[in-house]
């Protein structure tokens, strides 16, 4: 819970870095401001086989933010969006919102039993691969951030992402507690072609924990996935399971959980929509699913891992990530590996294996190095089947503060798209600077 509490205060505060206020009144709201404009020169800029041509384009981006804390609760909210100016290959002038553009509200209270964390967001994106695969999973917390899947927009579609979260906590200072998550997602479009099929997807989880020793609980857990896809076949899934484990936690530094249960599988969708012979069918599977959960946290070093394998599921059965963050004295390096399932843009169930490794060096107290390369593989796993899709991203970005509150970074970046038969490749490199404001009024 309260790691979703620090994501909000950081994307409230995201337009101050640099600015110290410390010194400020604590207790008042905080808000912020960023403005920035950066220039991009794209040899491939939507990834298309056969490659256009050169592309440019210049980002004037506004960061607005509202931070309110209290020692019991912290209210965020925040939006990053602008203006975009592009002159792309083969095609006329665009001035359009910039890409992404996002708007977010998050809400946490904490009390002596317990904690409640409410979050939204909106994201509009114009062209794809403005995410890059290292996100996929918080280097700081291991947490897994459920990526996109891989597709791209090849035409000039804009994408409505909507999410929202709801994370409880009860009887926390109890023997018997409880832990309730919910995460819906709905991915929509302005224009619904053969490529882009609106989708929802809805997780919800429940755990019951019982400590029966200073270190060992036992632990009930309970999931339900919705997967609700506007395809050709109307394709509905609905995945359950329950298990019974136990977890371990000598300390704050580590915790490890472990379940064993069963699972259960039922996709629904139209064959041969469109036709005489048009039916509505439903594939049921079921079966033992084992689940276990990891984390190690000492000084600045940390270490996370979950797997899930469950042989109710319609292609691979295993699912899980591994992420680590190692300090280096003057910097950082942070690793991870990812395979997880998600609602492809042509509605099909699809299943996303990646790797990353980002690496940060402070030159001086003034400047800094980020490199990060990333690779997934994108496999659909329910029809309507799709060839596999292959991405690899590379950056390098140089950033120095110029003054206490204005920056400057210069960058690199390469990114590589394969599904057959198209194969496409793309560098870029850009210049950005941007001024942050903050005050307590």
């Amino acid at each position: 819970m309260r790691r979703r509490l620090l994501a909000a205060a950081a994307v409230a505060a995201a337009a101050v870095a640099g600015v110290a206020t410390a010194q400020e009144p604590p207790g008042s709201p905080l808000v912020t401001a960023g403005i920035s404009q950066r220039f991009t020169a794209d040899s491939n800029f939507r990834l298309d086989d056969p490659d256009p041509g050169a592309s440019y384009f210049a980002d004037t981006r506004v960061l607005l933010g509202l931070l309110s804390e209290t020692p019991v609760q912290v209210f965020a909210l925040g939006l990053d969006t602008g203006l975009r100016a592009l002159w792309e290959a083969e095609r006329d002038f665009d001035f359009t919102f910039a890409s992404p553009s996002t708007a977010r509200a998050d809400w946490t209270r904490d009390w002596a039993s317990g904690a409640l964390d409410v979050g939204l967001r909106y994201r509009q994106t114009a062209v794809d691969a403005d995410r890059p695969l290292a996100d996929f999973i918080d280097p700081d917390t291991g947490e897994i951030d459920f990526p996109d899947d891989l597709d791209r927009l090849t035409t000039q579609i804009t994408e409505r992402r909507y999410d929202g979260t709801f994370d409880l906590e009860l009887a926390t200072d109890a023997p018997s507690s409880y832990v309730f998550s919910l995460a819906a997602t709905r991915v929509d479009y302005d224009e619904v072609t053969n490529d882009t099929t609106p989708r929802t997807n809805v997780q919800g989880d429940a755990l019951w924990r019982l400590r029966l020793t200073p270190v060992l609980s036992g632990a009930l857990f309970g999931a339900y996935r919705y997967f609700d896809s506007e395809n050709a076949r109307d394709t509905l899934i609905r995945e359950a399971d329950v298990d019974v484990g136990v977890i371990y936690e000598p300390d704050e530094a580590l915790r490890l959980d472990v379940g064993l249960g069963y699972a259960d599988y039922d996709r629904r969708e139209t064959r041969d929509a469109g036709t005489p012979n048009a039916r509505r069918v439903s594939e049921t599977e079921t079966g033992p699913v084992a689940r276990a959960r990891l984390r190690y946290a000492i000084e600045a070093v940390t270490l996370a891992a979950e797997a899930r394998y469950s042989q109710a599921t319609d292609g691979a059965p295993f699912t899980g990530a591994l992420s680590a963050r190692y300090p280096l004295p003057r910097g950082a390096l942070s690793g991870r590996v990812f395979q997880n399932k998600t609602g492809s843009s042509t509605g099909a169930e699809a299943r996303v294996t990646g790797a990353g490794l980002g690496l940060s060096h402070e030159i001086n107290a003034l400047s800094a190095l980020q490199f990060d390369f990333s690779a997934a593989r994108q496999v659909d796993e329910t029809a309507p089947f799709a060839p596999d899709i292959t991405r690899f991203a590379f950056s390098a970005v140089y950033s120095r503060d110029l003054t206490e509150t204005v920056a400057a970074s210069l960058g690199y970046r390469f990114r590589s798209f394969d599904q057959d038969p198209d194969e496409a490749t793309s560098n870029a490199v850009f210049f950005q600077i941007g001024r942050s404001f903050a005050a307590r009024p």
